[in-house]
């Protein structure tokens, strides 16, 4: 299976924020007054979908005939556009795809990230203003300050980045913010400590697609390039390098004296080389869970090698001298420098690597993992080296992650935070998490339903809240359109429904209009003011899985004019399909109650003949039932379908479970389709690898190879 950074949903209802540095490009829309009901001509799939009956008695669909009936033509439509070179001809393809998905109701985008009233100590625009890859989470350049910014100060510094920024893509310098808090009576601090409620399953950097991985390694090994904080590629591990005019060869001069350095700081005696970056790139093909998706057919003989047809002397990444790295590509890619600030070309050191049981090949490595003998980043701060700004001096999952500045690091002066820890925290006291930022516990939160009011009680505190960016993250709300699992191995997440009733959710859920009428009657304007107050429900809002402006079309492209954005060219290819989503940002372009029960109507009648399907259908949607505010998400989610579609037409359990654990391997950390446990689930997301929508479209293509269709239950 090819995998992509997930992300989860936190489970809290405030949470330690570090805030990443997009400006907000969208702009606040009024909720589309469409009320005509357009129930599909043809809902139920023509395709046959076989299937098969389990050992408990549940019916057992085919993933491909699922996928096939539901999203039919994606993947086609994806494979054309990854094989157009021209920018504008890619994009104006993989939006016809994403339509198609979006009309799939198979799924439907929530929110993206920020958005929300905000309140820290983090100085703005210190950390890198990147939209992709690893760079938007790390913590090298970031500043802190001990009193919480006012608004005020914030919006001068803002002002001052952007006057910075237009000066150094000009070629000139920039002031920075030093000043303007100096002035106004803050003083820099080197400890910065937040909570996390998730930690990383491994500290293999380069065999891991996971947000709670990445988030936390990233900090730890370094990559070719990097962004700063004006969005720039600077150099990082390399420190030039040089560009074919054609985009196919790219050659890289690794910095010289980089050390590798333990867990503790002490000296290895190994230097990052070249040869790291091979060693580092040929354990992401042998890898399972690595990023080898995005560089699979696009660096020179990566598929063959994958397939065991080439060596890996044939492949295209080649240390041609000791600080010499040559990549390397099939096709021209302008934007494959934006792969490499993601985690896949970190280099991995080969003498260390071999001591922990480190081998090459798919198979040798799944041999050494069954066997024992592959200890290489396991979750033992030990078991890998650093070379990056920090490294992890202790790590226990449930308790604490500890991050201390390499002192051995290449650029320390630009490493200004000392020490980085996060504290474990359940979200079960979202007022207590509040208390510890005002008293300076911790650096900033993102405030929710529960603590606005307490902020805007606090008046020296209410000065200081703003309102957070918002990124090209998208989270969205999937339908397990297979389920196989009704309760973990742990013997958690037991579903409370008939045998009859779960094959009857399984049949209905086949029903295109059975998934519009629900997908239309989910109020989630409504159900996201619960984490950020009414007055925000619509501020982060998404309506399309690629943010909408995250390409243009850079020349007249069958039919789009030149100027136009991704999300334009979406949103005329949904017109075309009869669909009525509004697309863009910060407005409702789904929820419509009368829509939803239209369709409810034209799905009853297309199945009220079934003898698999009794009515009301239960749906079970997944919560977390410590977090005061997941279980009003998920009451809203229960009361906006039912009150739409009829309790006698469907009926929502809220099917949650008091361990957090349990609720990531139900829905965010499933091993696959087939684990998933549920009928609908929200709490997943996903954030750009790289500057093509092709991160985005990628991880719903067919036989595992998407890593978001685990979430709507295939593969």
């Amino acid at each position: 299976m090819k995998n992509k950074k997930l992300l989860f949903l936190s489970l809290m209802a405030t949470f330690a924020l570090v805030v990443t540095g997009c400006d907000k490009t969208s702009e606040s829309n009024k909720p589309s007054d469409s009320s005509t009901a357009s129930p599909s001509d043809s809902s139920t799939p023509e395709k046959v979908i076989s299937s098969s009956v389990n050992e408990d008695g549940v019916v057992v669909f085919d993933d491909k005939d699922v996928y096939d009936a539901t999203l039919e033509g994606y993947d086609v439509l994806a494979a054309e556009a990854d094989s157009k070179i021209d920018s504008s001809e890619r994009a104006v393809i993989y939006a016809q795809a994403e339509a198609k998905l979006l009309n799939s109701a198979v799924m439907v985008p929530t929110t993206t990230k920020g958005g929300t009233n905000t309140i820290s100590r983090i100085v703005p625009r210190t950390v890198p203003y990147a939209f992709f890859g690893c760079d938007q989470d790390s913590f090298k350049g970031m500043k802190i300050v001990d009193k919480l910014i006012t608004k005020e100060v914030r919006e001068a510094i803002i002002a001052q980045w952007k006057t910075d920024r237009s000066s150094v893509l000009a070629g000139g310098t920039a002031v920075g913010s030093d000043a303007i808090l100096s002035n106004a009576g803050y003083s820099f601090i080197e400890k910065y400590q937040l909570t996390f409620n998730e930690g990383p399953e491994t500290l293999d950097y380069i065999e891991t697609s996971s947000a709670a991985d990445t988030e936390i390694l990233c900090q730890l090994v370094d990559r070719l390039v990097s962004y700063d904080n004006f969005g720039q590629i600077v150099p990082a591990l390399a420190s030039s390098w040089e560009i074919n005019d054609d985009y196919t060869e790219f050659t890289y001069h690794i910095r010289q004296n980089v050390k590798w350095v333990k867990a503790d700081g002490t000296d290895t005696g190994w230097f990052v080389k070249a040869k790291d970056f091979v060693t580092g790139f040929q354990h992401c093909l042998d890898g399972v869970e690595s990023a080898s998706y995005i560089v699979d057919g696009m660096v020179v003989k990566a598929h063959e090698y994958m397939k065991g047809t080439a060596t890996i002397d044939e492949v295209g990444v080649k240390a041609t001298d000791d600080y010499t790295l040559k990549i390397t590509l099939e096709n021209p890619a302008p934007y494959f420098e934006s792969i490499l600030s993601y985690n896949l070309f970190m280099p991995i050191c080969p003498e260390f690597f071999a001591s922990k049981g480190g081998v090459f090949g798919a198979a040798a490595l799944a041999a050494a993992r069954n066997e024992g003998t592959y200890k290489f980043g396991t979750t033992d701060v030990n078991s890998i080296l650093y070379c990056g700004a920090y490294r992890l001096a202790e790590y226990t999952d449930g308790s604490v992650i500890d991050l201390r500045a390499n002192e051995s690091y290449y650029e320390t002066a630009k490493v200004t935070v000392k020490q980085i820890k996060e504290i474990y925290d359940d979200g079960s006291n979202p007022t207590a998490a509040f208390e510890n930022v005002v008293n300076g516990t911790y650096s900033g939160m993102g405030l929710s339903s529960i603590t606005l009011p307490l902020a805007k009680a606090n008046a020296e505190v209410a000065k200081c809240i703003y309102i957070s960016d918002t990124d090209t993250t998208t989270y969205f709300c999937g339908i397990n359109l297979n389920r196989q699992t009704f309760k973990l191995s742990t013997g958690g997440l037991e579903s409370s429904k008939t045998l009859a009733e779960k094959n009857a959710t399984k049949y209905a859920l086949l029903n295109k209009n059975f998934r519009n009428a629900i997908l239309h009657a989910f109020d989630r304007a409504t159900f996201n003011s619960i984490r950020l107050g009414d007055d925000l429900k619509l501020n982060n809002l998404r309506n399309m899985y690629t943010q909408p402006t995250f390409v243009s079309i850079l020349k007249e492209t069958a039919g789009y004019a030149a100027g136009l954005t991704y999300g334009d060219v979406v949103q005329a290819e949904l017109v075309k399909l009869g669909s009525s989503i509004q697309v863009a940002d910060s407005q409702e372009g789904w929820y419509n109650a009368t829509k939803a029960k239209a369709y409810i109507d034209a799905a009853y009648e297309e199945l009220k003949d079934n003898a698999n399907i009794s009515w009301p259908v239960k749906i079970e949607v997944l919560t977390y039932s410590k977090s005061e505010v997941m279980m009003a998400e998920a009451g809203l989610f229960k009361k906006s379908v039912e009150e739409a579609l009829g309790t006698d037409k469907v009926a929502v359990t809220i099917f949650s479970t008091e361990n957090p654990n349990d609720y990531y391997a139900a829905g965010y950390r499933a091993a696959d389709g087939a684990s998933a446990d549920y009928d609908v689930f929200y709490g997943s997301g996903w954030g750009p690898d790289y500057a093509d929508p092709k991160s985005y479209i990628d991880t719903f293509l067919p036989e595992g190879s998407g890593y978001m269709t685990k979430v709507i239950g295939l593969w």
